[in-house]
């Protein structure tokens, strides 16, 4: 059966979220294949061209001078101009959030807050989950009670386009899965994802690929951050 872990990170570097503790976290697993969130129309620019980067693959290039395996870039190809789209529509949406909701400005101040502090122990363990539920949850309320077409239409634009993400990377994971075996993997992806993917992977798990998916490595008490 084929061993994956979910690493759940940021694209980019805060605090202890950053590429030597990925790296720590690489070395301590010792995969034998590492799938990422980029597409593989991107792969040489990260790669090859060396024209943009990000704490993941700043973390894999250094892994790769330890150990030679397999990165495998598994995310949804689509060109600059829909890039460019869905990141008006999150900013849209999250100004709206931000501007309307002094629980949610709490709420995602103190997910950054333990992201910096705790790092990937962190953003891997159930009670970013929790943390994680409770943001979307209060994200749908405000939608819901926006009253405006527009910001619903983005909202469910910018829903769907990473529900559509999500599944072409675990398919992509399926079917190197099935042609293919490695003992430990690696997939590393951003938090935000998380909610979707588990979702999504508990929808496969009677897939004739059996795959051990591997997460929620910690758990981390979120009551240390008031001292207690």
């Amino acid at each position: 059966m084929h061993n994956i872990y979910l690493i759940l990170t940021k694209h980019r570097e805060s605090g202890l979220c950053n590429s030597d503790e990925l790296l720590k976290i690489f070395e301590k697993i010792k995969p034998d294949v590492i799938f990422e969130e980029i597409s593989p129309s991107r792969f040489n620019a990260y790669y090859k061209d060396h024209s943009v980067s990000t704490l993941e693959t700043n973390s894999i290039k250094k892994y790769l001078e330890i150990q030679k395996i397999k990165n495998i870039p598994v995310d949804k190809d689509i060109d600059m101009s829909e890039v460019i789209k869905e990141y008006k529509y999150f900013r849209y949406l999250n100004d709206f959030f931000f501007n309307n909701s002094i629980d949610y400005c709490k709420l995602w101040e103190r997910n950054v807050q333990m992201t910096d502090q705790y790092g990937f122990k962190y953003l891997n363990s159930t009670t970013y989950t929790e943390a994680s539920n409770n943001i979307r949850n209060m994200e749908k309320t405000l939608i819901k009670c926006c009253n405006s077409k527009e910001l619903v239409h983005r909202y469910t634009i910018w829903v769907n386009s990473l529900l559509e993400r999500d599944v072409t990377m675990l398919d992509n994971i399926y079917n190197y899965c099935k042609k293919n075996y490695f003992e430990r993997g690696i997939f590393t992806i951003g938090a935000e994802h998380k909610i979707s993917i588990l979702e999504l992977i508990q929808q496969n798990k009677d897939n004739q690929i059996k795959i051990n998916w591997i997460y929620d490595e910690y758990n981390i008490d979120i009551a240390q951050t008031n001292g207690t």
